[in-house]
């Protein structure tokens, strides 16, 4: 009897190992780097049973933990591709529970918290990427729920909210304590009337917000409590007609508005209501005239982006006579003023209307009179006489950087044969794109002036969509997808053609927006709502180029090819537009975030020459 029971339980033992399988899983196809690793009971249908492991392609852990009929339990813990932590805590039923703990990926605590089946619950804290608390409060089945605090990243009181289901008034600090705003919050979004004060206590603008953007009529006020400005917004950009006010509360400046940027016919007043200026904008930019308060032309010019901008003059009081004249780029100028025989009288740098650095005075018979610095404080301005450089005599203004010192005589270096113009050369416009690109879920077209086996200036927009003929709407759920935009601009060496087309090197600037995205499913009092998540990143990239270029005929119209590849660096900003949820870092865990980039550049593109 002893050995019939030894017996049974030995083949009772040897039934239960076969029936647990190891399965591993690899990247590649050799089964040399390792993917995966965890064990299977082979029942009908299979189940995933025991320890599981799984591993980044350099060989570091990514995710361990184990499973109990085929649902992950007990402790887990998650790894970034460097081997520090991500993420620790216990999974019961497939939902988190339990105390789970996030970190950055230079080891510091990015959040920690209590979960219960999957939603957030209890005490939640939430840290900068220094250590620092962030902010701090409570949940109640996954919205906040009571007081919360925040901080600046130097750990003073930066915020207190007080919440009931995600729905609460939030105010905001300076770091000396005085308010700086407040309003309401409604799903981690500006909502409603919201208000926002000078550090010394006055009102500074009020108006309300939807969704965390400006919208509707909105009021801006002087630190003297009178008002400043007032207007519309629409989805965020100032939108129709705005009214600015000076100090004492007289009308400055009138005009409409257009997505943000000034638009249409604009007028500004002197205080006694007489016309200072007008102007015609387009998209933020026009010509421009302004007047004394007697109605004369005092200057005229171009205005772009609020700055002066190209050719400027300036005219007299007394007879409306030219008194100067100013050449701008984007705001930063020389001015050259005159005596009313039109001889120069004085010379200098003008910054934003204001003058700035060294100024050369003339007399009326051309001789240099001195030399002065541009002085501002708070309401005046003033010249002030300075030593004259040692140039004095030769009637030539100095350089901004005194003393001045005459440089030595340097024989000009011949210029390199790409910037060097050869009498009547071909040049052209080659319009390009890749339509095998659309495969890849991207969309390029580019414009480049071309100079005939020496230079080639070009300009490539590409859009960004994966996949590319989907609408957004229709894509599963949990799945990333993108959408975006890149802006290139290339400057290109050719080298003399040859039998297989022109060789050439390039270097190329790069900008770029994608937005990561994914729809999901949340469940707000037990009803599913659709939403999607947006993970979007900034780019700013540096590449060499190395390439070939064919045309069908090189000195006329005709289709042309180019082959070309490099590697360059790069600047990665990623961003998460979502409030701090484990589930939805998961879904988007794949997506590059380093901040240094390494782009590999390798493409084609068909073209045509003009």
């Amino acid at each position: 009897m002893y050995k019939l029971l030894t017996l049974f339980l030995c083949l009772s033992v040897h039934l239960a190992i076969a029936q647990i399988r190891q399965v591993e899983t690899f990247y590649d196809a050799e089964n040399k780097v390792r993917k995966e690793k965890y064990a299977i009971r082979q029942s009908k249908p299979p189940v995933i049973e025991g320890n599981y492991i799984s591993y980044y392609a350099n060989g570091n852990t990514k995710a361990k933990g184990q499973y109990s009929e085929n649902l992950p339990s007990g402790t887990w813990e998650y790894f970034y591709e460097n081997g520090r932590m991500k993420m620790t805590g216990n999974m019961a039923g497939n939902l988190r529970t339990g105390l789970w703990k996030f970190y950055f990926e230079n080891g510091n605590p990015q959040m920690e918290g209590e979960l219960k089946e999957g939603s957030r619950n209890g005490l939640w804290k939430f840290y900068y990427e220094n250590g620092k608390v962030k902010s701090e409060g409570w949940f109640e089945n996954n919205l906040k729920a009571g007081l919360w605090t925040y901080y600046y990243e130097d750990g003073k009181p930066k915020a207190i909210a007080g919440f009931n289901e995600n729905r609460g008034i939030y105010k905001e600090y300076y770091t000396s304590g005085k308010l700086k705003m407040e309003g309401l919050l409604i799903d981690e979004r500006s909502d409603s009337t919201w208000r926002y004060y000078y550090e010394e206590g006055t009102l500074k603008a009020t108006g309300p917000e939807k969704d965390g953007i400006k919208t509707g009529f909105w009021h801006f006020y002087h630190p003297n409590g009178t008002l400043m400005s007032e207007g519309n917004y629409q989805n965020g950009h100032t939108e129709g007609t705005w009214k600015y006010y000076d100090e004492q509360g007289k009308l400055s400046a009138t005009g409409n508005e257009w997505a943000g940027e000034k638009e249409g016919t604009w007028k500004l007043f002197y205080p006694s209501g007489a016309v200072k200026g007008d102007a015609e904008f387009t998209k933020g930019e026009g010509p421009y005239k302004e007047y004394y308060e007697n109605g004369k032309l005092k200057a005229e010019g171009y205005i772009k982006n609020g700055k002066n901008h190209g050719s400027w003059k300036y005219y007299a009081l007394e007879d409306s006579t030219l008194e100067g004249t100013a050449e701008f780029v984007m705001g930063e100028g020389v001015y050259k003023g005159y005596y009313k025989d039109g001889k120069l009288k004085m010379q200098g740098a003008l910054t934003d209307e204001k003058r700035t650095g060294v100024w050369t005075l003339y007399k009326p018979d051309g001789a240099i009179a001195g030399y002065y610095q541009a002085f501002y404080d708070s309401t005046t301005f003033e010249f002030k006489p300075i030593e004259p450089p040692v140039n004095a005599s030769t009637n030539e203004p100095p350089s901004p950087d005194l003393p001045y010192e005459k440089p030595p005589i340097r024989l000009k270096k011949p210029k390199s044969r790409y910037f060097k113009p050869v009498v009547n050369e071909h040049k052209t416009f080659i319009l390009s794109t890749n339509p095998l690109a659309l495969a890849t879920g991207s969309f390029p077209v580019s414009l480049e002036y071309y100079f005939r086996e020496r230079l080639g200036y070009e300009l490539k927009y590409t859009v960004y969509r994966n996949p590319f003929f989907k609408a957004n709407s229709s894509i599963d759920l949990n799945t990333v997808f993108r959408g975006g935009f890149s802006l290139d601009l290339r400057q290109k060496f050719y080298q003399p053609e040859g039998s297989l087309g022109m060789l050439y090197f390039a270097h190329e600037a790069r900008f770029s927006y994608i937005d990561h995205q994914a729809n999901i499913l949340e469940y707000r009092n037990s009803v599913a709502v659709g939403r999607t998540l947006h993970a979007p990143e900034t780019l700013y990239e540096y590449s060499l180029l190395f390439g070939n270029r064919w045309m069908h005929r090189s000195t006329h119209r005709g289709f042309t090819i180019d082959i070309f590849g490099g590697v360059g660096i790069g600047y990665r900003n990623y961003r998460q537009k979502w409030e701090a949820n484990p589930d939805f870092d998961e879904i988007f865990e794949d997506v590059r975030k380093r901040k240094l980039t390494v782009p590999v550049r390798l493409g084609i593109s068909i073209g045509y020459a003009f």
